[in-house]
């Protein structure tokens, strides 16, 4: 735009806002500020106006452009993201004062492209974990599946898993009501005899025709604490089912039917429906661990240890029974509590409440209404540590007993035939 001559710049408030709009256009087209920030910028001219009607021309006119730049300076900076501008006082303040080029890469719009690679990266992670996990489980599942038999029928019978050709393994609380059926992953029945039955072990080995089903391999070593593992069932041949859970104690012990403590249970977190017990707990190789046995609160599983010279002396109907008394025990409290009912003081020990006659106890003269108060000169009220001298193996157990107001000891001599577990 051509200068006027000084004689014929306008003079009058008038010709000034006239010629202020001429140069407006002129420093938004040279600063490249948008027409939609037109009316901002007239407003700071306006008041540039007001304040200087009546100085001279050219002071007026370079006022002006300085307002219109001052304008377009905050509305570049209130555009602008804050972030610190690397290349100016060492990563303080704002970007640099320049001008928005096309060609210029917005920072906001890099952090904004990095957030969206870095979720679809974390998302593709999630789903290669997930596909692998279940790849896994539906690899071990095809594997060990069909070895996978149900017991019974009906959700209130068993599970169970081949061993061996012909033979089944299970618990033993799954065979309490008899010889069952034995239902195959292909659908096919038969029916089993037992062979033979740990109950202390709850543990039972089932002869049957297996058929095609192969065997599963049993695990030498118990999985740690976090380990991953796999529950197997077919409750009552109702089709097979799998549940993914992890180790939540790795060496849990659970007393078993015949009030012997069970050492070597794994706990787990892998849900079971009804019709389950017997059924294999495998680990991420599809190794058999253990078998569910019980279900405890909260959700979690106690599966039993599988011991395979166990299985091999049930499997040629071998009678494992572990040493006896032959005596039934009432825990302390009841003891104190008899004790103190019939006027006698109380004394920490195990109530015998019955002898079986013949037995070892019998032999030895231990009586109904005895307390066992010591074992081999030890001082006791614990059923575990009675049942650890009894399987020691020793031919005899010195056993304290409290007979009313009396002490004495007596000497249990076991039958030398009978094999310890």
């Amino acid at each position: 735009m051509a200068r006027a001559p000084v004689g014929e710049q306008p003079q009058g408030p008038g010709e000034l806002a006239g010629g202020g709009a001429q140069l407006v256009d002129e420093a938004r087209r040279a600063l490249l500020v948008g027409r939609g920030d037109d009316e901002r910028l007239l407003l700071e001219l306006a008041q540039a106006r007001g304040e200087d009607v009546g100085r001279d021309a050219g002071q007026r006119r370079l006022q002006v452009a300085e307002a219109a730049r001052a304008v377009e300076q905050r509305l570049d900076d209130e555009q602008r993201p804050a972030v610190a501008d690397r290349r100016e006082g060492g990563g303080e303040g704002r970007l640099g004062r320049r001008a928005c080029h096309p060609q210029e890469v917005n920072p906001a719009a890099w952090y904004s492209h990095l957030q969206f690679a870095s979720h679809l990266s974390d998302r593709g992670t999630r789903m290669t974990l997930l596909s692998e996990l279940q790849s896994t489980i539906a690899g071990v599942a095809e594997r060990v599946g069909p070895s996978v038999v149900g017991l019974g029928r009906g959700w209130a019978a068993g599970s169970g898993v081949v061993v061996a050709d012909g033979q089944v393994v299970t618990v033993a609380h799954a065979v309490r009501r008899g010889e069952p059926t034995v239902t195959f992953a292909g659908g096919r029945r038969a029916e089993a005899t037992i062979a033979g039955v740990d109950h202390d072990a709850n543990l039972a080995v089932l002869s049957v025709d297996t058929g095609d089903a192969p065997a599963v391999e049993v695990a030498g070593e118990t999985p740690g604490l976090g380990a991953a593992v796999l529950a197997l069932a077919d409750p009552g041949g109702r089709g097979l089912r799998a549940s993914l859970g992890f180790v939540t104690s790795a060496d849990r012990s659970l007393r078993g039917p015949r009030g012997r403590r069970l050492a070597g249970a794994i706990e787990h977190s892998a849900a079971l429906p009804r019709g389950s017990s017997g059924g294999p707990l495998v680990d991420a190789d599809g190794r058999v661990v253990g078998l569910n046995a019980i279900r405890l609160e909260g959700g979690l599983i106690l599966a039993v240890p599988l011991a395979a010279d166990l299985i091999e002396r049930l499997a040629r109907g071998e009678r494992v029974e572990p040493r006896r008394l032959g005596i039934a025990l009432a825990p302390p409290y009841v003891a104190r509590r008899m004790r103190r009912a019939v006027g006698l003081p109380e004394r920490d020990g195990l109530l015998v409440r019955g002898v079986r006659d013949g037995s070892p106890a019998d032999r030895a003269g231990v009586r109904r209404g005895d307390l066992i108060v010591a074992v081999n000169g030890s001082e006791t009220d614990r059923l575990d540590t009675l049942h650890a001298a009894v399987d020691s193996g020793a031919p005899t157990l010195e056993l304290g007993l409290v007979r009313g107001a009396e002490e004495l000891t007596v000497t249990v001599a076991f039958d030398a035939d009978v094999q310890t577990v």
